[in-house]
């Protein structure tokens, strides 16, 4: 009765368990985590194979008598081999296609030649098959492979390939481990996936070690529902820290591309192309400019303060009817733009009402003057550099008026007075930023400063915020060039700190040559 017990747990309904839990765990991979990484689609390949291998051991025994059990035992057995460990092995965080392949080929083939050699002795030394339990009429059937039968010795030889195989897992486990920060550098949460994944690896190939030498299967059967468990959070650890960054960088491109499009519009095919793909409304036809803090202009909430501002703007500009048809970007420490589409002319009072709305409940929330500038509304996405200008300016004006206000560039006289910015010079540095040019780059940056230079006896607050907007628009160069997002973002920080100290002295030239050599060999780095 007690054989009985032990055949039925360990022989079918311990593998049917596992087997079914990594199936539902395939299906979640599959359904619902649909990232096609390398690193997911190697371990869904890994989910169903080793499926097949536990949910193949019932099949196994309720075959029939000799041969059956022995050809689905050859078979479990090479695609555990040949394809579950390798797998495993080969599923690394820090990897692309192309390397991953390359990598996946030594554990492969070692898996496929010990695959081959467990074949070739369990059917030498194979003599039938042994009952081994019976149910009513049911009777559960095992491939027969007596011990010490020379010259072959099948049963030992098959057990030393078992070890072996559950060595390769748990030796790869322990030097991922050991090595800590693997094959590349170390960045974010990578240690914590990695750990979480070989715990799995190394559970996973203790048990199976174990299992084989007790010769009780049924420990490695039920221990897979552990390693999987972990090894499946290591993947989900590594998935959650793609799509944060993927968000970051969306961001960062989408603000990039507004940019582009306000300061120097290129190519309208290209650019409704790529706006269409970052779901950015294509109609939006007029700029506002969001001015944070006093009459400095520049608030304490740096980049990462500025993401709640960021969800409060975008809803109450949802409440004033804009929702579909506006994009919020950070352009610089205290300033938001604000692009919207206004669908017929003489609607600028509706936006100046929208604007003040927000003026009113940002200053009520932050205690502080808000200003707002509103250039007009133009046909063509291509004119909306002009919009642009011309909310810059007006923000300006605002700002030299005690208290908050909303003006429109429309109300203001003088239209003599639009700040003339030196946008070839600025776009020629920034491309060479992102191209990773050093000499171009610092040569371009020298003529764009001293241009700018040239309108600070009149526009000295303006050419304050264009130097924010210029550190702004270097990060955004840099990750659109390759750099490292989450480097480039913490060095921001120290840029929008030190910049408020060097801005009006003869320091600035030579400091931002410096600082622009740094980011470019961020760029550079990450690109080898």
């Amino acid at each position: 009765m007690n054989e009985l017990l032990i055949g039925f747990f360990g022989d079918i309904l311990g593998p049917v368990i596992s087997g079914f839990f990594l199936f539902i765990f395939f299906l979640y991979f599959k359904l619902i985590e649909t990232s096609q990484s390398a690193t997911v689609k190697y371990f869904r390949v890994f989910l169903l194979s080793f499926c097949l291998f536990l949910i193949g051991r019932p099949v196994q025994i309720f075959s029939g008598s000799y041969p059956m059990p022995l050809i689905i035992n050859n078979f479990r057995w090479l695609l555990f081999s040949a394809v579950v460990v390798p797998i495993i092995i080969a599923t690394d965080f820090n990897r692309n296609v192309t390397r991953k392949k390359r990598y996946l080929g030594v554990p492969l083939a070692a898996g496929i030649a010990l695959g081959l050699i467990y074949i070739v002795f369990n059917s030498l030394t194979s003599t039938g098959a042994k009952l081994i339990f019976s149910i009513g009429d049911l009777n559960a059937w095992d491939n027969l492979t007596p011990s010490n039968s020379p010259p072959f010795y099948g049963r030992e030889v098959t057990l030393v390939v078992s070890v072996i195989l559950g060595l390769m897992l748990t030796l790869d486990s322990v030097i991922k481990l050991i090595r800590g920060s693997g094959f590349e550098k170390n960045v974010g949460g990578w240690r914590r996936k990695v750990l979480v994944y070989n715990l799995g690896k190394l559970i996973f190939g203790c048990s199976f070690i174990f299992g084989t030498l007790t010769k009780q299967w049924w420990i490695y059967y039920l221990s897979s529902i552990a390693s999987v468990s972990f090894l499946g959070m290591g993947i989900i650890i590594d998935i959650r820290e793609s799509r944060n960054r993927m968000e970051k960088v969306t961001s960062y491109i989408r603000e990039d591309i507004i940019q582009d499009i306000s300061i120097n519009p290129g190519n309208r095919e290209e650019v409704s192309a790529m706006m269409e793909l970052l779901n950015i409304p294509e109609n939006i036809n007029t700029f506002i400019v969001i001015r944070l803090g006093g009459p400095s202009g520049i608030s304490g909430d740096g980049i990462g303060g500025q993401n709640g501002l960021v969800e409060q703007i975008e809803a109450l500009v949802e409440k004033a009817g804009y929702g579909g048809k506006s994009i919020i970007m950070r352009i610089g420490t205290g300033l938001i733009g604000l692009c919207v589409h206004e669908e017929a002319e003489g609607c600028r009072f509706r936006t100046l009402r929208a604007a003040e709305e927000i003026r009113r409940r940002l200053e009520d929330s932050r205690s502080a003057a808000v200003n707002i500038g509103i250039g007009r509304s133009y046909c063509d996405l291509n004119e909306l550099k002009l919009s642009y200008h011309e909310a810059m300016h007006a923000v300006d004006i605002a700002e030299s008026i005690s208290g908050g206000q909303v003006i429109h560039i429309e109300d203001i006289q003088d239209d003599d007075s639009v700040f003339e910015y030196p946008v070839k010079e600025k776009d020629g540095y920034l491309a060479a930023v992102k191209l990773g040019d050093r000499d171009r780059a610092l040569m371009m940056l020298d003529d764009f400063l001293n241009r700018l230079m040239l309108y600070e006896k009149n526009s000295g607050n303006l050419v304050k915020i264009r130097l924010f907007e210029l550190i702004g628009g270097l990060v955004n160069a840099a990750i659109a060039g390759g750099g490292n997002v989450e480097e480039l973002f913490e060095m921001s920080r120290t840029l929008y700190e030190e910049i408020e100290v060097v801005r009006k002295t003869p320091r600035l030239h030579t400091w931002m040559a410096d600082r622009t050599s740094e980011v470019i060999e961020i760029v550079v780095r990450s690109r080898s």
